[in-house]
């Protein structure tokens, strides 16, 4: 576990590094800007996601402040500057990592921002069975979920 504000670069596409952003570990529930912050990506990124899909019955596309701040997950923040552009949330056991939701700011879309979020859960994961899980696959999709290693939506560390 990396302690709030403990810094781990993000590793980009092409040998980049996330664009220049630093994944750090965020705590919403303690924090109500943060959690406005979160909120805002959130629903920024879900409304992508509802178009691609045709489709608005994404619960997280409709939680408010309070949903946000309750939600119990583990998170970590990539941030570009003070500025939150993505996170990703995830539950954990002994056995099994499960991503819960990966959001990214789209103004940082195609920057490796997701990539820096999904890998350094999956660091975290090592031999524990891994699962990410989207509302329906999409063009859009299914590629994020590859660019991480992954081919299906559920798989078995290595």
């Amino acid at each position: 576990m990396w302690p709030v504000g403990a810094e781990r670069p993000g590793q980009g596409r092409g040998g980049g590094d996330g664009g220049g952003v630093s994944v750090v570990r965020i705590r919403p529930g303690a924090d109500e800007g943060l959690a406005r912050s979160l909120l805002a990506v959130q629903h920024a990124a879900y409304a992508v996601e509802a178009a691609l899909i045709g489709d608005d019955r994404i619960p997280p596309l409709h939680e408010t402040l309070a949903d946000v701040r309750a939600v119990p997950l583990r998170w970590l923040g990539a941030r570009s500057g003070p500025r939150l552009v993505g996170a990703v949330g995830w539950t954990e056991d002994d056995t099994t990592v499960d991503i819960d939701r990966l959001v990214v700011d789209p103004a940082a879309h195609r920057r490796g921002v997701g990539r820096a979020l999904v890998g350094a859960v999956l660091a975290r994961a090592g031999g524990r069975f891994r699962r990410l899980e989207g509302p329906r696959p999409t063009a859009r999709v299914a590629p994020r979920h590859q660019v991480a290693g992954r081919r299906a939506a559920v798989m078995r560390a290595a």
